[in-house]
């Protein structure tokens, strides 16, 4: 399984891939992260300096993000006819119902409030990878 995570917060993308560390570990799965809303997009679009040939089979994407929100990334993932199957978990410490609403309308698979505490955290991390990688679930890929 591949995951593309989306997070300017130097600390949380260093919480996630400590609670993502056992999998990794494995090799059951694969880690990609960027920091920025523009680096996702060029990232999912295969732009310089991001050549991979495969799209992640599942994004984490933080709606805080500068310049280009993570919502504006999520709404460009679902009108592109190459990417809009990939299932996108948005993440933010904000839990105010009109953002979360606006979340799903926009196609998002489905809404995290990143929790306060650090065990919490990494539980709902681990929780994500293992409901998506049990269930074997991979994106189509382009032809």
């Amino acid at each position: 399984m591949h995951l593309l995570l989306v997070e300017d917060n130097p600390a949380d993308a260093y919480l996630v891939r400590e609670a993502l560390t056992p999998f990794l570990v494995q090799g059951t799965l694969e880690l990609s992260t960027v920091a920025s809303g523009e680096a996702a997009l060029a990232f999912l679009q295969h732009h310089e300096p991001y050549r991979q040939p495969a799209l992640p089979d599942l994004i984490l994407l933080d709606i805080n993000l500068l310049r280009i929100s993570g919502m504006e990334v999520l709404l460009k993932i679902k009108q592109d006819t190459q990417l809009r199957l990939v299932p996108v978990m948005m993440l933010t410490s904000s839990g105010l119902e009109p953002e979360i609403a606006q979340c799903y309308e926009l196609g998002a698979s489905a809404f995290f409030i990143k929790p306060y505490g650090l065990e919490q955290f990494l539980h709902v991390v681990q929780l994500t990878v293992e409901f998506w990688s049990t269930n074997q679930f991979r994106t189509p890929q382009p032809k």
